[in-house]
C-alpha cells in the first residue's frame, strides 16, 4: 500500500512534481545535507540535525533510518507551488522514501518543525495502518519532548486547537470582591466563558470520523476548508494516551492490524485505548492536559481578549474604582477546567488592555 501524508506541516509529493530550485548554501552532516539560502542559517540548521536525526530515531519505535535533504526556504516552494499556511513539509519519491524535508526559514519554531518532519521521514513501513491524525500527534509529541523549552507553548496552542472538536474549552474568569464590613466575607466572582476555534468542526464530520482518513484525506479537506485543524485533535489523543502507557502501544496498533491484514487500525481499537468515546471525553482529557505551564502560555495568548471580557462584566462590582483599583482589589485570574487559578495582572497585555476598556465601560 502506498503512503500519503497530506498534513499542515508535511505534505507529500512524488519526486517528478517536485521541480523548486535547490537553495545555494549547503552543509554535508552525517545525517543528509542542508541547503539553504546562505551559509549561516544552513549551518545552523545542520548542527539542529545532527541533534535531532539520532534522537528522534532513538525514541520512535519502528523507525527506518533516511538521510533526506534538509531545503532551508524562504517561502515553502514545491514544483513551483507556494504554501503559504504550512512552516514544514516532506516530499516523498515513488519508492515511498523520503527525499526531502523542506523548512520555513523565518518559521519561530524551526528546531521543533525540523524535529516534527523527522518523525514522519523516519517513520518504517510497519507504522502505515495508523490513522493519519494519530500519526500527526505522534510527530507533535515527539517534538514536544525533544524541544521542552517550547512544549509548554505549542501544547496550549494545540490544546486551544483541538478544541474545535468538542466545542471550545470552556474557563472562569475569577475576581475577588473584598468584604465592605468586618462581619461580612469576601465574594467570589465567576464569569464563565468559552474559547472556540475560528473554525469549527462540521454536524456530519466528528472526531471518530477524522480517525478513519489518511493524511492525503485530511490535508485535502482542512485545504477545502471542510474541516478545521486536526494536529491538535492528533496532539490530544496521543498525549492523553501516552499518559497511561509508552509510544510502544501505538507501534503495536498498527503491527495488529497489519497482523490481521487490515489497511487501517480500526477506530473501535484507538477510542479504546484512549477510552475517550464522545466529546464530552475529548473536553475532559483536554482540561487534564492542561498544565499550570500551558495554562500559563493560554493566559499570555489570549490575554487582551481576557481584559475585554473582565472589562465588560465587573465594573459594576467595584463602583468609582480605576482599572489599576481593581486589579490590585479583585486580582483577577484565569481557571480553565480544574486546572490551578492562573493570575493575570502581571501580563503587561492584559493590564493595558484593561485600562482602556475599564474606562469604556463606565
Amino acid at each position: 500500500m502506498k503512503r500519503f501524508r497530506w498534513i499542515l506541516l508535511v505534505l507529500l509529493l512524488p519526486l517528478a512534481a517536485c521541480m523548486a530550485p535547490a537553495p545555494q548554501a549547503a552543509v554535508d552532516t552525517p545525517f543528509g545535507r542542508v541547503r539553504a539560502a546562505d551559509p549561516e542559517t544552513a549551518h545552523s540548521v545542520a548542527i539542529m540535525l545532527q541533534e535531532l536525526h539520532p534522537q528522534v530515531a532513538a525514541v520512535l519505535p519502528g523507525s527506518e533510518i533516511h538521510f533526506p535533504e534538509i531545503w532551508v526556504q524562504e517561502r515553502l516552494q514545491v514544483q513551483q507551488s507556494h504554501f503559504s499556511q504550512e512552516t514544514g513539509l516532506t516530499v516523498f519519491g515513488a519508492d515511498d522514501q523520503p527525499l526531502r524535508i523542506h523548512l520555513k526559514a523565518n518559521s519561530p519554531r524551526l528546531r521543533q518543525t525540523l524535529a516534527h518532519e523527522l518523525v514522519h521521514a523516519l517513520m518504517g513501513e510497519s507504522w502505515e495502518p495508523l490513522p493519519g491524525v494519530l500519526e500527526e500527534g505522534i510527530c507533535e509529541v515527539i517534538a514536544a519532548k525533544l524541544n521542552p523549552d517550547m512544549a509548554p507553548s505549542r501544547a496550549a496552542g494545540l490544546l486551544a486547537s483541538a478544541s474545535a472538536w468538542f466545542g471550545g474549552l470552556e474557563g472562569e474568569l475569577l475576581c475577588t470582591v473584598p468584604r465592605r464590613e468586618p462581619w461580612t466575607r469576601d465574594t467570589l466572582l465567576s464569569l464563565s466563558f468559552r474559547i472556540e476555534s475560528e473554525r469549527t468542526a462540521p454536524d456530519h464530520l466528528g472526531f471518530r470520523d477524522i480517525l478513519e482518513f489518511d493524511n492525503r484525506q485530511l490535508h485535502q479537506r482542512w485545504r477545502k476548508g471542510e474541516i478545521p485543524d486536526y494536529h491538535g485533535l492528533g496532539y490530544l489523543l496521543v498525549a492523553w494516551i501516552l499518559r497511561d502507557h509508552d509510544i510502544d502501544v501505538l507501534f503495536q496498533l498498527s503491527l495488529d492490524a497489519k497482523a490481521k491484514g487490515l489497511e487501517k487500525v480500526p477506530v473501535g481499537w484507538v477510542l479504546r485505548l484512549a477510552r475517550i468515546y464522545d466529546q464530552v471525553g475529548l473536553a475532559h482529557a483536554s482540561t487534564k492536559l492542561l498544565g499550570d505551564e500551558e495554562l500559563e502560555e493560554m493566559a499570555y495568548h489570549s490575554a487582551v481578549e481576557f481584559a475585554r471580557r473582565c472589562a465588560s462584566f465587573f465594573p459594576k462590582f467595584f463602583p468609582g474604582h480605576t482599572a489599576s483599583e481593581f486589579m490590585d482589589l479583585g486580582q483577577p485570574r484565569l481557571r480553565i477546567g480544574q486546572s490551578q487559578e492562573q493570575p493575570l495582572t502581571d501580563i503587561p497585555a492584559f493590564r493595558a488592555e484593561l485600562d482602556l476598556s475599564w474606562f469604556l465601560e463606565l
